[in-house]
């Protein structure tokens, strides 16, 4: 069994980063070079690459910074997996109190799971504010939603205020 060196896997990576931009056979090429994405001419020569990437840390893979730009120097990194499932097409931005992060980031930085704040967006229709700060209880919060146009009141346990809806419903 012959063992790769990393020059070799790096010149792997290289091969399929130039050959997914410019053989319109290639299974990849429509998700790059069928998109416009192209690889500067400097590095069309592997030395070139080599030159201005270096060699990666155990782990890293070749990230372009800008999804719809090409591979040049300035828009390539070496990144993590995980930093790159933050950086693709498909990942839902999500621009809130200023501050744009796809919907994994804002779910770890607010202390929730993607798949609960995904699921009462797209299934319960909320608004990304309402999604982070309507209490668990949402049959609570759409009952007492239903029943009044006014802003609904919580108390700490989640419960919608009773004696507020009654009066709502009085009136």
């Amino acid at each position: 069994m012959r063992v790769h060196t990393k020059l070799e896997k790096l010149r792997k990576v290289w091969m399929a980063m130039v050959r997914r931009c410019t053989n319109a056979d290639d299974p990849n090429y429509r998700n790059y070079g069928g998109r416009g994405i192209v690889v500067c001419s400097r590095w069309l020569e592997f030395n070139n690459f080599l030159a201005d990437m270096g060699m990666p840390a155990p782990g890293l893979t070749l990230e372009r910074i800008e999804n719809d730009q090409g591979y040049t120097p300035n828009n390539c990194r070496w990144a993590t997996r995980k930093e790159q499932s933050r950086n693709r097409r498909v990942n839902r931005m999500i621009t809130f109190q200023g501050e744009s992060l796809c919907l994994m980031d804002w779910a770890l930085k607010l202390g929730f799971s993607e798949s609960f704040l995904r699921r009462r967006m797209d299934v319960q229709g909320m608004t990304f504010e309402q999604a982070i700060t309507v209490p668990k209880r949402y049959k609570v919060w759409r009952h007492a939603k239903l029943a009044s146009s006014e802003p609904c009141f919580f108390d700490v346990r989640g419960q919608a205020d009773q004696a507020m809806l009654e009066a709502q419903s009085n009136a």
